[in-house]
C-alpha cells in the first residue's frame, strides 16, 4: 500500500540499471542544461584564445608611418612635446629619420611681449634647433637679452635676430630660410601661437616635400576654393597662409628665389612673396583646419585676423604667371624651375584634416564636402578673377549657402567641447570612415563616439573599427557594444585587435550607407579623450523620456516578479506553480534583454573566470543558465518534500501575529516532523540533535533521483510531490 502511494523507493533493483537516454521531462531538462553549460564553457575558452582580428587588405592609401620618424609614445601632458630631446642629438639623427627644423619668425606685432611668448613656446619643441627672428617693427629694436630667456631653456638653441633697413615684408621669410642651418624651415608670425606643433610636425614628417600649414577654420572654406587645376597644362596648385604655422622644404624656398629672379616681378610684388610662393610650387599644400591662438594664448577671432589687403590681386597674378610659364614650355625637360609632376599623396588620399585640441593626435576622414579642383579646369582667359573662381566652386558645392563651416568644421570633433559637432553635410556612404592618427603610439580596448545621430541603431554592426600598425597595414578589430546605450548619444565600442600591442592610427568605417548626415561631437580612446561626461546638451528630450520610460517599466516588471517569487505564500505553491513562476521570470528577462540595449555598466564573469564585457548574447546565455539553475532548485526542493513525507512529516498552517503579518502574510505553512518517544536506552547529550529530524538529501542523490526515477503514472509526478508545497 505504501509502495503504491510512494513508489520512489519501491523498486530498489531499478537503481542499478545502466545509464540510458533520459525519457522523462525532468531528465530531458537536466540533460539539455548540462550540455548547454559544457558548450558555453568550451566556447568561452576558445573565444578568448582566438585572435579576433584579421589583417585587412592593404589600402591604396600610403600612410607612411615609418617608426624611424614616429614619436615613441604620446606626451604625458599638454604643452610637452612627444618628441624627446635625445632624438635630435647628432648621434640619434644618424640612426632615425627625423627632420630637425629651423624656425623663421616674423616680428610684426608692435609690442614687447608677443615675440617673447612666441619664442618661449617654440623652445618647448626639440625639433626646433635654431630660431631666426626677422624684426619688421622698426621702432622697436630687439635683442636676445630682450627675450628674457632662461639659459637652461636655451640649452644649445641658437637664436639670431635680424634687423634690416630695407622694407622686405613677407619676403624676409624666404631670404632667411634660404640660408637656414637645417633642410626644413618653420614659418610663423609672432602675432599667434601654434598650439598644434607636434601634430603638424607629425603630418609633415610623413610627406616632408609638401607645404604643411595651419588654416583658420573660417578661412578654410575659402582656401579650398583657391585651388587651381588644369590637367592639360599639368597645373595643380593652391594657396596657403603662413602666419599661423607652416613647414616647408628649404630647397623649395631656394628654388622660389630663383623663380622670382627670372620672373621680372616688381619690387612691390616681391615684398608680397608669400602670396606667390605656394602658388608657384605647383603643388597642392596640405592644410589643416586649426583655430589659431593669439600670442597670449587666447583663441583668435575674426576680429583679430583678417586677410591681407590686395590678397586676391596678388594671388591671381601668381596663378596667371604660372599658367603662362607652363604653357610656354611643354617640353619633357623644361628649364624654367617650375615643377610639372604632382607629388604624392593625391588630394583624395589626404585624409588628415585637423589637429586635436591637446596636440596629441590628428582627426582624419575621407569625407570631404568641398568641390574637387578637377571639376573646374582653370584657365585665366575664362576665369578672369578670384571672385569668378569662387563663384564657379560655389555653383557645384554641396555646402548649403546658409551653412557656417566654422561652426561644423573638422576640428569640432576634437576641440574638447561636446556642444560643438562636425557635420558630414551629406549621408556617409558604405566604406566612408573617420578616425584619429596619433602623435606617437598607444593601445586601447575601447573607443567612444559622441553623436546625436539617431540613425545608428546597431553600432557594432554598422561600424567597423581598424587600427594602423605600420605603413598601410590596417588590422580589423572585433568590436562589441558597451554601455551606456546609443540612446544616450554616446557609442562605446569594446575592441579586441588580436595581438596588436601598439598602433599609430585608428579609424571607424561605415559598413552601411546612411540616408542622413552624420554628426560627431567628440571621440575618446580611454586616456585620450575629447568628450564631456555631460551629454544633456546633445541628447534630445524625446530620447530622455524614452529612456526614462524604459527604465521605469523594467523596474516595475522586476519589482512585480520579485514580489511574487519572494512572497511568503511561495512556500505553499505546488511544483507546477513554482515552475510556472520561474519560467515566466525567465521569459520576461529574456524578452527585455533581446529588445533593449544593455543599460547597466559592468562585466559578466563566465565559468572559467574570464571577465567579459556586457553584450546581448552573453546576457541571454546568462538568462538560460539562471533558468536552468532555478529548475534544479525547484526539483531538488520537490524531492526534499517527498522525502520528508516518507518520515511522516506533518504539514500545518499557522496564523501569523498582526505585528508580523506585513512581512510574512496572514498565515505560513510549516512542515513539521513528528516527535516520537525515545526508545529505552537512547539518550543524547546534544540539546539540539534529534535523529528523527535528519533527512539525508545530497545534491548528487537529488539529481540522480530526478534523472533516473521511474514514471509509473504519466498523469502525475513520480512521487505525488506536485501537490506538495515547494
Amino acid at each position: 500500500m505504501k509502495s503504491a502511494t510512494l513508489p520512489l523507493h519501491s523498486r530498489k533493483d531499478k537503481e542499478k540499471r545502466s545509464l540510458g537516454v533520459p525519457t522523462s521531462p525532468k531528465k530531458m531538462v537536466a540533460a539539455v542544461l548540462l550540455i548547454f553549460i559544457m558548450f558555453y564553457t568550451f566556447k568561452s575558452a576558445n573565444t578568448n584564445n582566438d585572435t579576433k582580428a584579421t589583417s585587412s587588405t592593404t589600402d591604396t592609401i600610403d600612410y607612411n608611418v615609418n617608426p624611424l620618424f614616429w614619436a615613441p609614445t604620446m606626451a604625458d601632458r599638454t604643452g610637452k612635446s612627444a618628441f624627446p630631446k635625445s632624438y635630435f642629438s647628432t648621434e640619434a639623427l644618424r640612426e632615425n629619420e627625423l627632420n630637425p627644423v629651423s624656425a623663421i619668425l616674423l616680428r610684426v606685432t608692435d609690442d614687447d611681449e608677443s615675440i617673447i611668448y612666441t619664442v618661449k613656446h617654440l623652445l618647448k619643441y626639440h625639433f626646433i634647433t635654431d630660431i631666426s627672428i626677422h624684426n619688421l617693427v622698426k621702432n622697436r629694436p630687439l635683442t636676445v637679452e630682450n627675450l628674457r630667456l632662461d639659459a637652461k631653456v636655451l640649452d644649445g638653441i641658437h637664436i639670431e635676430i635680424q634687423e634690416s633697413d630695407e622694407e622686405l615684408q613677407s619676403m624676409a621669410r624666404f631670404t632667411t630660410c634660404a640660408t637656414a642651418a637645417r633642410l626644413y624651415c618653420y614659418f610663423q608670425d609672432d602675432t599667434y601661437l601654434n598650439a598644434y606643433m607636434d601634430s603638424l610636425y607629425t603630418n609633415f614628417l610623413r610627406f616632408p616635400t609638401l607645404i604643411h600649414a595651419n588654416s583658420k577654420p573660417s578661412h578654410y572654406q575659402n582656401e579650398m576654393n583657391w585651388r587651381f587645376y588644369n590637367k592639360d597644362l599639368k597645373l595643380h596648385t593652391g594657396y596657403a597662409d603662413f602666419r599661423y604655422g607652416a613647414f616647408v622644404p628649404r630647397w623649395k624656398v631656394q628654388n622660389f628665389l630663383t623663380q622670382l629672379g627670372k620672373s621680372g616681378q616688381s619690387k612691390d610684388n616681391i615684398r608680397q612673396a608669400e602670396h606667390y610662393f605656394s602658388i608657384w610650387m605647383n603643388q597642392f599644400p596640405w592644410l589643416l583646419s586649426n583655430p589659431p591662438h593669439t600670442a597670449n594664448g587666447v583663441k583668435a577671432t575674426d576680429l583679430d585676423i583678417a586677410y591681407p589687403e590686395m590678397l586676391d590681386t596678388y594671388t591671381y597674378d601668381a596663378i596667371r604667371h604660372l599658367q603662362r610659364t607652363l604653357t610656354a614650355d611643354t617640353s619633357s625637360s623644361p628649364q624654367d624651375y617650375f615643377e610639372r609632376e604632382s607629388e604624392p599623396p593625391v588630394l583624395q588620399h589626404r585624409d588628415v584634416r585637423s589637429s586635436c585640441s591637446n596636440d596629441r593626435c590628428l582627426f582624419m576622414t575621407n569625407m570631404d564636402p568641398f568641390v574637387r579642383p578637377e571639376q573646374i579646369p582653370f584657365d585665366y582667359q575664362n576665369i578672369t578673377s578670384i571672385p569668378r573662381l569662387e563663384n564657379a566652386y560655389n555653383a557645384l558645392s554641396n555646402v548649403p549657402p546658409t551653412f557656417e563651416w566654422d561652426e561644423h568644421s573638422y576640428h569640432r570633433v576634437v576641440d574638447n567641447d561636446p556642444n560643438t559637432c562636425w557635420n558630414t553635410i551629406t549621408g556617409p556612404k558604405k566604406g566612408d570612415y573617420f578616425g584619429l592618427m596619433l602623435v606617437g603610439a598607444t593601445r586601447t580596448d575601447k573607443i567612444t563616439i559622441l553623436t546625436p545621430t539617431i540613425e545608428i541603431k546597431r553600432p557594432e554592426k554598422q561600424l567597423s573599427v581598424s587600427v594602423l600598425t605600420s605603413d598601410s597595414q590596417w588590422i580589423q578589430c572585433k568590436s562589441t557594444l558597451l554601455p551606456p546605450a546609443t540612446t544616450t548619444g554616446r557609442i562605446s565600442l569594446g575592441l579586441n585587435c588580436g595581438n596588436v600591442k601598439y598602433f599609430r592610427a585608428i579609424k571607424v568605417t561605415f559598413t552601411k550607407s546612411l540616408q542622413t548626415p552624420f554628426e560627431i561631437c567628440g571621440l575618446s580612446l580611454d586616456h585620450l579623450s575629447f568628450t564631456c561626461p555631460l551629454l544633456s546638451n546633445i541628447t534630445a528630450t524625446g530620447k530622455k523620456a524614452k529612456n526614462h520610460t524604459r527604465s521605469s517599466s523594467q523596474s516595475l516588471i522586476s519589482f512585480l516578479l520579485k514580489k511574487q517569487l519572494l512572497s511568503p505564500r511561495a512556500l505553499t505553491r505546488s511544483l507546477r506553480t513554482a515552475l510556472a513562476i520561474v519560467t515566466a521570470g525567465w521569459f520576461v528577462g529574456l524578452l527585455m534583454h533581446l529588445t533593449t540595449e544593455p543599460g547597466e555598466p559592468g562585466i559578466i564573469i563566465d565559468f572559467i573566470g574570464n571577465q567579459q564585457k556586457v553584450s546581448t548574447m552573453r546576457l541571454v546565455m546568462l538568462d538560460f543558465m539562471v533558468y536552468g539553475l532555478q529548475i534544479i532548485r525547484v526539483l531538488i526542493t520537490s524531492s526534499l518534500s517527498s522525502q520528508l513525507l516518507l518520515n511522516g512529516t506533518v504539514i500545518t498552517t499557522l496564523s501569523v501575529p498582526p505585528s508580523l503579518a506585513g512581512a510574512l502574510g496572514d498565515s505560513v505553512t510549516l512542515m513539521l516532523p513528528p516527535r516520537e518517544a525515545m526508545s529505552e536506552g537512547e539518550d543524547s547529550d546534544d540539546l539540539f540533535y534529534h535523529h528523527e529530524l535528519v533527512v539525508d538529501i545530497g545534491f548528487r542523490n537529488s539529481i540522480r533521483h530526478i534523472m533516473y526515477a521511474d514514471m509509473e503514472d504519466h498523469t502525475t509526478a513520480r512521487d505525488g510531490s506536485e501537490n506538495l508545497p515547494v
